[in-house]
C-alpha cells in the first residue's frame, strides 16, 4: 500500500513539474561542480560581507520549499537545488583575492535576491555582485529520484549587476522603486513585491551590450575578476570584544561559544556591545531584553539600565 501511495504522489508531482525548469536547474547545478560549494561556500559568503562591511550571515538559511522535499534527484551524488538557495548566491568563484560568491542562472530566470537591503549595501561599499547566466545542454528526467546526467556545452555570460545598477541611476531611474501594475517600466534592474515582500529583478532584454563582461556567450570556465578586497573565509576577526563577548558580523560569541539569539536580542546585544563609553542604547520592547539577560545566563547581569538613559554593559 505504502508503495502504492508514494507511485500516486510521484505521479502527481509529475504532472506539475516543468521539464524546461529542470533542464535549467541541471544546467546550473552541472556548472556549479566546477566553483565552490557547501561549507567553504558557506564562509566565503560571511567573509565577502564582512570584507565590505555588510552582514551576510542571516542569509545562509536555506528557504524550506515543498518541491525541494519531493525532487530528490541527484548529480554525482549531490541534490540539485530546485530553487532559491543561500538568499543570494549559489556558489563562489576562487579569485587572486579569494573566493567570491556568484549567483548562477539558466533559462528564462531573473530574480536576484529578496535581500534588497543588504544588496544595496554592498553596492555603497563597492563590492561586485556577480551573475553568470549559464547555457547548455541537458537532458530532463521523467522521475523524481534518483541520479542525472550533467549538462553539455555549457556557455555563459558574465555580468557585474551593480554596473547595471549604476547605469540605471546614471538615466534617471532608481532600481529600489516598486514597480506598479498597469504601468510600462523599461528598467534593466527592478524591484517588484512578491506576496508582498521586494524582490529585485532583472530585465535581460533591456540590459544594455556594454553591461555585460562578456559580449557574447563563451565557454564556461569558474574565472571572474578578482574583487578590490581580499576574501579570507577562515581569518574573520570580530568586530569588538567586551568582556564575555567577542562581535562579529554575523555571531556573537560568548566564552568562545557562539551564542544562539533570535534576530532582535543579537541585534540589541551587537549595539550594546559596539556601544562607546559612556553611550547608551535604547531598546522599545522589555521582552526582548528579558530573554536577551535569560539566555545569557551568569553574564545577563552585565546588560544594565540607567534611567531615562538606556542600556550599556556593565565591563
Amino acid at each position: 500500500m505504502e508503495a502504492i501511495c508514494n507511485s500516486l504522489t510521484e505521479g502527481e508531482n509529475m504532472k506539475n513539474l516543468n521539464p524546461e525548469r529542470l533542464k535549467c536547474k541541471i544546467i546550473e547545478a552541472t556548472a556549479g561542480l566546477q566553483c565552490i560549494t557547501g561549507v567553504i561556500f558557506a564562509q566565503s559568503i560571511i567573509a565577502f560581507g564582512h570584507a565590505f562591511g555588510v552582514n551576510l550571515g542571516h542569509i545562509l538559511a536555506d528557504e524550506s520549499r515543498i518541491d525541494r522535499r519531493n525532487i530528490l534527484l541527484t548529480l554525482r551524488g549531490q541534490f540539485i537545488n530546485v530553487g532559491r538557495g543561500m538568499g543570494m548566491f549559489d556558489a563562489a568563484i576562487p579569485t587572486a583575492m579569494g573566493p567570491v560568491p556568484v549567483s548562477i542562472k539558466s533559462g528564462s530566470a531573473s530574480d536576484v535576491t529578496m535581500e534588497c537591503d543588504e544588496f544595496f549595501q554592498l553596492e555603497k561599499a563597492g563590492a561586485p555582485f556577480w551573475m553568470m547566466r549559464i547555457d547548455g545542454d541537458a537532458i530532463a528526467p521523467n522521475r523524481l529520484i534518483g541520479e542525472v546526467e550533467p549538462a553539455e556545452n555549457l556557455t555563459m555570460r558574465r555580468i557585474n549587476l551593480m554596473d547595471l545598477v549604476r547605469y540605471e541611476r546614471s538615466i534617471g531611474n532608481d532600481p529600489r522603486k516598486v514597480a506598479e501594475k498597469g504601468v510600462k517600466d523599461n528598467r534593466a534592474i527592478y524591484t517588484r513585491l512578491d506576496r508582498g515582500y521586494p524582490r529585485l529583478a532583472v530585465r535581460w532584454s533591456k540590459v544594455p551590450a556594454h553591461v555585460w563582461m562578456d559580449a557574447e556567450p563563451v565557454p564556461f570556465a569558474a574565472e571572474l575578476p578578482a574583487p578590490s578586497r581580499e576574501i579570507v573565509p577562515k581569518k574573520i576577526r570580530p568586530l569588538v570584544c567586551r568582556g564575555p563577548f567577542r562581535v562579529f558580523m554575523h555571531k556573537i560569541e560568548m566564552d568562545g561559544e557562539v551564542v544562539t539569539l533570535r534576530k532582535g536580542e543579537r541585534d540589541l546585544l551587537r549595539a550594546i556591545c559596539l556601544a562607546k563609553s559612556g553611550e547608551f542604547v535604547e531598546a522599545k520592547n522589555r521582552q526582548t531584553i528579558k530573554t536577551l539577560r535569560e539566555r545569557l545566563g551568569v553574564h545577563g547581569d552585565l546588560i544594565q539600565t540607567k534611567r531615562s538613559e538606556g542600556l550599556y554593559l556593565a565591563v
